[in-house]
């Protein structure tokens, strides 16, 4: 991300830093915190003066880490005596595209809402948490912002013309992670990886989409 804003005609290093991070159980929050998050801030460190040895600012961006978790059994459904003021979808029954829910059912440990991001074509629509486990800077970013961000992130897919379960950024991770078995495979028993090295013209193109 760094060596790409660098690489601009005007170069303009991002002061905040969004992460949506999927695939992290109730069990693996402590660990993710103690260890992800650390390794996150001290990459980018890393990483800025590699891209600028000689520079003597000190590149210090703000980062906030979110865990969208998909499996959970909270399911929203409109009220029916309050249909007009919640909205709801006439055709399935599911409370429209976009709702947010921050109150009464999240967690009282860590920042959390549910937002259904998408339109479910049949059947009963199934929400996603969103945790907000880390923010260097809490007064810059506030929930009403992400939750809108998350929302507006849900319609970026380049395979779907409509709002999407998940924000487009975690859809493209999880198609990262299939395509990188391709290209880095187990050659035997012995613990050994081939790595296929991708072709020059391939490497900056998302030809994983």
């Amino acid at each position: 991300m760094l060596q790409f804003a660098s690489c601009q005609s005007k170069p303009s290093l991002p002061q905040h830093i969004i992460i949506y991070r999927d695939g992290v159980s109730d069990s693996q929050i402590k660990l993710s915190m103690e260890q992800e998050i650390p390794g996150i801030i001290s990459a980018v460190h890393s990483a800025y003066l590699t891209l600028f040895p000689t520079s003597t600012y000190k590149y210090n961006p703000t980062i906030t880490f979110l865990i969208a978790v998909k499996r959970h059994h909270i399911f929203l459904v409109p009220d029916p005596g309050h249909e007009d003021r919640l909205g709801r979808d006439k055709t399935t029954n599911n409370v429209r595209a976009g709702t947010v829910v921050d109150t009464t059912i999240g967690r009282q440990d860590i920042s959390e809402f549910y937002l259904q991001g998408h339109a479910s074509a049949l059947g009963t629509g199934k929400c996603t948490a969103y945790q907000v486990v880390y923010s260097s800077d809490q007064a810059q970013v506030s929930m009403d912002s992400l939750q809108l961000l998350t929302n507006f992130l849900s319609y970026g897919h380049q395979r779907a013309y409509k709002a999407t379960r998940i924000p487009t950024p975690v859809y493209f991770a999880d198609l990262l992670c299939y395509r990188g078995r391709v290209y880095a495979k187990p050659e035997s028993s012995d613990g050994s990886w081939d790595q296929n090295e991708l072709p020059e013209g391939l490497k900056k193109k998302h030809f994983w989409l």
